[in-house]
Formats: structure tokens, C-alpha cells, sequence
């Protein structure tokens, strides 16, 4: 099967960056912040972040990768609302679904909630493991309820191949990620979990009794960067 079967151009062409691999020559100059011109309204590509102080190629890169992955799903991830002169607001903008011939099939591991600042106000992240075909690399995926910390709602974390089993391989991509914000920022353990998936609720919690605990040492992994 062709990557165009598979991935629009502009989605083969950031797929290649992403995983620092080259592009094909007909990619060379294909601009990947700018629509497909044969399917600009479902092909993804880079978009700036939505709030303000976030900038970045590498996370505009994640936030393609990611939405790459998640489109399938995208309705089961976490989501805010509010309303303004009796007008829905939210926090996720669901999109339209491209045509392929293979949509890719996200693995939900578990969404926990990192804090409740106050009553109804949570801050959940869900985590999925997805496999990309043609490329033969896993990657893991961070979704949050709304832009607010990153600048998007989705990230890629990082990616691995098939010689590691895919839950073994998506506890070392997100324990490296939670070290990283410990030791970064200090960041606090989350509360619990909203909902477990292929991870289950003592897995999950055993992963971060792990990395919030000093004598933990992260196991190496190919991480995406994270600033």
C-alpha cells in the first residue's frame, strides 16, 4: 500500500520530520504549514498554538503528529465547555475526518485528572499508544481538555518501534515525560485517574509512584522534545 493511500502529502512530509527521517524528493518543497491544496479541508498540517507566550516548530509538529493519530477518536477526548451570552464555548475543536484507506486505531492506556482546582474544574489528560503504518513506529499521544498549558490540546510525546512490546514502550515515553516536568517544574503527582484503558488503575499508579520517587532512574527512550 502507498504512503498516499495512506497520508495525504503534506501529512507524509511532516510524518518524515517528525521522525527525522528524509523526505521523499517530490516533498522536498512542500510547505507543511499550508493545506493541502487537494484536500484542504481534511489533510492536517502545522497550525500556531491558540493561546499566547507558546511558540514553536517542535510543538506545532507534535500537535500534527498528534491529531494525525487521534482523528478516529477525537470525540472521546477530553473536552471543556462553558458558555458566553448563552453561546457554547469549548475547548477542543473536533474536525473533519479525512478519506483514507486505512483509518489509524488509537490504543486508549488511561486518562487521569491532574488536579480539581476547584468544583467542576479538573485537568485531565488522556494518553493513547497508536502504530503508524508504513513508517513502523509507535507514538504516544497526550490529549488535554483545552490549549491552555501547551498551546494544544493534543501531543506527540514520543515514538518507539515494533521490537518493544507497546505498553512497555508507552510507560517509558510517559514516565519520561512526567520525570521531565518533576524535574523541570516541579510539577506535583496527578490525583487519580477518570478512566483506565489498556493501563489499568495500579498500573498506572505504580508508573508514577516511580517517577515520583528520587531513586527512580527513567529508562533512555526516543522522546519528541517537550520545550
Amino acid at each position: 500500500m502507498a504512503l498516499r493511500q495512506l497520508y495525504y502529502p503534506v501529512e507524509q512530509a511532516l510524518l518524515c520530520d517528525y521522525f527525522d527521517e528524509g523526505r521523499p524528493e517530490e516533498l522536498f518543497a512542500l510547505d507543511i504549514w499550508e493545506p493541502d491544496p487537494l484536500a484542504p479541508d481534511k489533510a492536517v498540517y502545522l497550525e500556531h498554538p491558540r493561546c499566547s507566550g507558546v511558540e514553536g516548530l517542535d510543538l506545532a509538529l507534535e500537535n500534527a503528529v498528534a491529531r494525525i493519530a487521534l482523528t478516529r477518536v477525537q470525540e472521546r477526548l477530553p473536552q471543556w465547555f462553558t458558555s458566553k451570552d448563552g453561546k457554547p464555548i469549548s475547548g477542543r475543536q473536533l474536525r473533519a475526518i479525512a478519506d483514507r484507506d486505512l483509518l489509524l486505531l488509537p490504543l486508549h492506556l488511561f486518562t487521569l485528572n491532574w488536579a480539581d482546582s476547584g468544583p467542576g474544574f479538573s485537568w485531565p489528560e488522556s494518553y493513547h499508544v497508536t502504530w503508524f503504518p508504513l513508517f513502523n513506529r509507535y507514538v504516544v499521544t497526550a490529549s488535554a481538555d483545552c490549549p491552555d498549558v501547551w498551546g494544544y490540546e493534543d501531543r506527540a510525546l514520543g515514538h518507539f518501534g515494533p521490537e518493544k512490546n507497546p505498553i512497555e514502550g508507552a510507560r517509558e515515553v510517559i514516565t519520561s515525560f512526567w520525570q521531565w516536568q518533576l524535574d523541570d517544574y516541579d510539577k506535583s503527582r496527578w490525583a487519580y485517574l477518570f478512566s483506565d484503558g489498556a493501563v489499568s488503575d495500579a498500573e498506572a499508579n505504580a508508573w508514577a509512584d516511580a517517577v515520583w520517587d528520587t531513586t527512580w532512574d527513567p529508562t533512555p527512550c526516543s522522546l519528541g522534545r517537550f520545550d
